[in-house]
């Protein structure tokens, strides 16, 4: 009831002073976001009354209370705190009648007709993704035979239908030129980004709710998709694409089917050539990098004959870029410990009896390389992901015993990674690295951990404090006695070069 007063109050703005109408909407705010807050107790009440007349009436009657607000373009606050409340009403309740509720249908007919288009971002995500789970999410007081998916399909269809009338219109010659192509760009940028809303709200939902989206926006992506070669002449709309076609092979890839995606990753794989990314921006080049990192962690066997053209494109396209550019380093790696933990066997395929016999060696020394190379920067998140991801890689395929690293790397990266503790660059990261480097001593450590030590021990230091502390390093066999070791050797190592300066 106070909220139906607060209602009515607001909707008379000739005879209330704005003061006390400003007044009035922050507690109609509060109290919707209050409401919200009690959405289980709904699910509760629905619950025991078996879904009767007096809980649709009761869920119809607050619906149509606070929903007529929505169209309130003057508070972007009044309409995100109404969407959240539907969402959460969407999300927790399910209920099977909210389609049918005339307030419902207004707002997906205000939707449709693009009303909410200037409104906050947040707003426009918060509403796209509401009304999709509001036609896909399962009923939660009815069977899985009542569900009705057939009528709710059609029902999604023709909503994407409606909603991305405006970029089906758009062909070919009509996006040719720069030109043209900024005069639909708001078109364009506008349907991508509620595409992405649509799709994502789903990842993680049922398999039938997927069934459902995938049917709706398929023709809209295929559309896009074809486009696509277009698109790439404004950085933005191409960058907001590629965004998409990560979060659709994320969330959709077995529901588009296998020929599809190939089709996709394909294209986008033809079109990022080396000459068109070094002129891509630090934006276009991440989301590309991110859907090259779903593709290689993807399991699925139709994705395997990717993986050479994916090694090629980051080792002699992307390297190039994300050299510099710094920020763009943490996607880079990251796709680069998914190639080596993901497609293992693409380097040491199970069919060679010899599982010490790498088959793709250059490229296999080239990461590796990289990842030595990563430890020289002064990124602090960049060090430790690596170092993570090396201890990882070490744990699940025992990679610091493969003879290709033991003798052709191990000796670098003992150098690298001590110079990086005793530098105390990243003493955050001291247990981590020492970590690595204890790893790295299995299998003669002497050869492989003392000597390269050593040998920059007596590089950095006086004849007379490098005989003082070399001595003292020693090799352990448990992880404590080595880390205590190391650090006795680096603190007299700092302190008898202090006391000598």
């Amino acid at each position: 009831m106070y909220l139906l007063l607060t209602s009515r109050v607001l909707g008379e703005n000739s005879t209330i002073e704005p003061e006390v109408q400003k007044a009035f909407l922050d507690i109609y705010v509060n109290n919707i976001y209050i409401l919200s807050m009690f959405s289980q107790w709904f699910v509760e009440f629905g619950f025991h009354s078996k879904y009767d007349s007096q809980y649709v009436s009761m869920v119809t009657t607050v619906i149509d209370t606070i929903l007529p607000s929505i169209n309130n373009q003057e508070s972007f606050r009044l309409q995100q705190a109404i969407l959240e409340l539907l969402h959460k009403f969407v999300l927790v309740l399910r209920p099977h009648f909210l389609i049918e509720v005339s307030s419902v249908q207004q707002v997906y007919t205000l939707a449709l007709q693009h009303t909410f288009l200037y409104s906050p971002a947040p707003v426009i995500s918060t509403l796209n993704k509401t009304l999709t789970l509001g036609l896909v999410l399962p009923w939660q007081s009815k069977s899985e035979q009542d569900q009705d998916w057939a009528r709710r399909g059609e029902q999604f269809e023709q909503f994407c239908n409606s909603m991305f009338a405006d970029i089906l219109k758009i062909k070919r010659d009509d996006i040719d030129t720069e030109v043209k192509l900024g005069r639909l760009r708001e078109i364009i940028s506008r349907d991508v980004t509620c595409l992405c809303d649509i799709v994502s709200c789903i990842a993680h939902r049922e398999n039938k709710s997927k069934q459902v989206v995938c049917r709706g926006v398929k023709p809209v992506v295929r559309y896009v998709i074809q486009l696509l070669p277009c698109l790439e002449k404004d950085p933005h709309i191409f960058e907001s694409v590629l965004h998409f076609t990560t979060i659709l092979c994320d969330a959709l890839r077995v529901q588009l089917g296998t020929q599809f995606l190939q089709e996709l990753v394909a294209l986008c794989l033809k079109i990022f050539s080396f000459q068109r990314s070094t002129a891509h921006g630090v934006g276009i080049t991440e989301k590309f990098i991110n859907l090259l990192t779903t593709v290689v962690k993807e399991p699925s066997v139709i994705y395997k004959h990717f993986t050479p053209d994916i090694i090629d494109i980051s080792l002699n396209q992307l390297w190039p870029c994300v050299k510099e550019r710094p920020t763009l380093c943490l996607a880079y790696f990251n796709l680069l410990h998914g190639i080596l933990d993901f497609h293992w066997s693409h380097f040491y395929p199970r069919s060679n009896r010899n599982r010490d016999i790498c088959t793709n060696e250059s490229s296999f020394m080239r990461i590796l390389q990289l990842y030595g190379e990563s430890f020289v920067l002064t990124d602090f998140n960049v060090i430790k992901q690596n170092l993570l991801a090396l201890i990882d890689l070490h744990d699940k395929h025992e990679l610091f015993q493969k003879g290709l690293f033991h003798f052709n790397l191990k000796s670098n990266f003992v150098t690298v990674l001590f110079e990086l503790l005793y530098s105390g660059r990243v003493n955050l990261l001291s247990e981590d690295i020492e970590e690595l480097l204890f790893s790295l001593t299995e299998n003669h450590g002497q050869e492989f951990f003392m000597r390269p030590v050593l040998t920059y021990l007596e590089s950095h230091l006086t004849p007379d404090v490098y005989g003082r502390v070399s001595s003292k390093l020693e090799l352990k066999n448990d992880l404590t006695s080595f880390r205590l070791n190391l650090r006795d050797v680096i603190n007299d190592a700092k302190y008898f070069t202090h006391q000598i300066a």
